[in-house]
């Protein structure tokens, strides 16, 4: 993965990275994970720069800026659909 500057500033550096990729722990464990990680992303520094991030590099798995890469996957498309 490509490392950025802004990444150090990343509330997410002070927890267990697992916490924001939850996918993998099966559907209830996913939604307190995400209730978890978004808590951390409000009052993250560097949330926008997370979100363009993955919005940039299509991500695949995970929580960035608040937000599921799925999410942002979707709302990409949806924008590129009304261009």
């Amino acid at each position: 993965m490509t490392h950025e500057p802004w990444m150090e500033r990343g509330r997410c550096r002070e927890v267990d990275p697992e916490l924001f990729y939850p996918e993998h722990k099966g559907a209830n464990a996913t939604h307190a994970a995400y209730k978890n990680a978004v808590k951390i992303c409000s009052l993250c520094e560097v949330r926008s720069q997370c979100y363009d991030f993955a919005w940039r590099n299509n991500e695949q798995f995970g929580i960035w800026g608040g937000h599921y890469a799925l999410q942002i996957r979707r709302a990409k498309r949806r924008k590129e659909r009304e261009s």
